[in-house]
């Protein structure tokens, strides 16, 4: 089992839902936490012990870089990512106002897949030199990807009207 003690994890979608319950749980842990998230969730945020609020767009790398290179600078080793930003609205590929709007769509994309992908990336960049954790069986750090949104009802046939 990865040690999470005096660690730093970067958590995205950080205030709000499952990513929130994430931070909390990793900051209870020992872990020194920064949430990424939109200024306006951060706004929104409770204040928890061990959790530090970062602006941050996951879609754009040059945020997601910033708040990589806070959280590799914090004195503690990066070691942990859990990425929990993500968007699921539902509609129909064609209903009964008309054809999906593609640009809905093109958003979902940019965040779930070009968002998940810049988080991971440039987060192995800023692990990939630290030296492997004797504690946890030669690891570097854990990293995984989650929608913390999932659609609000199943999908749907695309010919359905």
């Amino acid at each position: 089992m990865m040690q999470v003690d005096n660690t730093a994890a970067r958590v995205t979608d950080g205030a709000p839902g499952l990513g929130a319950a994430t931070a909390k749980a990793l900051a209870q842990r020992g872990t020194r936490v920064f949430a990424l998230d939109l200024k306006d969730g951060i706004d929104k945020a409770p204040e928890v012990p061990g959790v530090t609020y970062v602006p941050a767009d996951v879609t754009d790398p040059g945020q997601v870089g910033a708040a990589v290179a806070v959280a590799a600078g914090s004195g503690a080793a990066l070691r942990t990512v859990v990425n929990c930003a993500g968007i699921g609205p539902s509609a129909r590929i064609f209903g009964k106002k008309g054809v999906h709007d593609l640009a809905l769509y093109a958003k979902v994309v940019q965040i779930n897949l070009i968002g998940t992908f810049n988080v991971l990336a440039l987060a192995a960049e800023a692990i990939a030199p630290a030296p492997a954790n004797r504690t946890s069986c030669g690891q570097r750090a854990v990293a995984t990807a989650r929608s913390a949104r999932p659609p609000t009802r199943p999908p749907r046939a695309a010919w359905s009207a």
